[in-house]
């Protein structure tokens, strides 16, 4: 009986994470919210978003870049394909934008409550200026 309570009480505790997600209340950054990678794609595509999407509002260039796709220089690209879905860990803005960063200084470390985050941040003085913004954009406050 208490098991069937906990299982219930987890599925709401979903359901409602899962609506404040849609409607664009859990951003930050962590899996949620309409244009919450923005920064990144703001910081990495000046020229692009300058040059295709200059009259879009701010919040929906991103998706105007999207729609570009085959126009975009390439940190831009980067950009815009790794703050597409927030598919979980290993797969956002970080493993897409540090990908050569990690290789090198966190070949080790697993993709898993912010270790690679971690370890990045303890080289960022090395890091390269799209993984700088990956890191500077993304994950909690705490992390930055």
């Amino acid at each position: 009986m208490r098991l069937a309570g906990m299982g219930l009480a987890a599925t709401l505790g979903l359901a409602l994470a899962t609506g404040a997600a849609a409607q664009g209340g859990m951003g930050g950054g962590m899996g949620g919210g309409r244009g919450m990678w923005q920064g990144i794609v703001t910081k990495l595509c000046p020229a692009d978003i300058e040059k295709h999407c200059a009259t879009v509002p701010a919040a929906e260039q991103r998706d105007c870049l999207a729609g570009k796709i085959k126009e975009l220089s390439e940190p831009c690209l980067t950009a815009v394909e790794s703050t597409a879905v927030d598919r979980g860990p290993g797969t956002g803005p970080v493993a897409s934008l540090c990908m050569t960063e990690i290789a090198k200084f966190c070949p080790e470390v697993e993709h898993v409550q912010g270790q690679v985050r971690r370890c990045l941040m303890q080289h960022k003085a090395e890091l390269a200026q799209p993984c700088v913004v990956a890191l500077e954009n993304t994950g909690p406050a705490w992390a930055r």
